[in-house]
């Protein structure tokens, strides 16, 4: 549900914007970590839906992943989430899965920054890393019809 708090936020700043430019946003691109928890297709909805109400009718929004990123603490080595994707295959919704009414869900889905419980740095096998990059939503870029 934090989708919809996410979206009106950056509704709030469109509106707000486009009043301040005396201007029409037509297309705004916003960023979504891979690692924020943020479900794409609600967040595309509830842009649409709240920007109805704020002036911002035919507005298209295109959401784009950004890519977690990890860094080693220990050796400094960073690398991304796809380099990852094997090892975390291995976190089994039989094993670790959250109940939910359509059935088990990896815990991921719901705690995205416990990847690095589940990580190994590729370089030295280490478990000390840090986020680096990925858990964030950002409002990228605005483009307007000036008038």
């Amino acid at each position: 549900m934090h989708e919809w708090s996410v979206a009106s936020g950056i509704i709030g700043s469109l509106a707000s914007f486009q009043k301040e430019r005396n201007a029409k946003v037509r297309k705004v691109e916003v960023g979504v970590g891979q690692l924020s928890g943020i479900d794409v297709e609600v967040l595309r909805y509830a842009l649409g839906a709240m920007g109805e109400g704020e002036g911002l009718e035919g507005v298209e929004y295109v959401v784009k992943i950004i890519e977690g990123r990890f860094e080693c603490s220990r050796c400094g080595h960073e690398w991304g989430y796809k380099e990852s994707e094997d090892a975390l295959k291995g976190i089994s919704r039989e094993v670790y899965g959250v109940e939910e009414p359509d059935g088990l869900e990896s815990p991921l889905h719901f705690f995205p920054q416990l990847v690095t419980v589940f990580l190994r740095c590729p370089k030295c096998g280490s478990s000390d890393m840090e986020v680096v990059g990925g858990m964030d939503t950002v409002l990228e870029s605005a483009i307007l019809d000036e008038g």
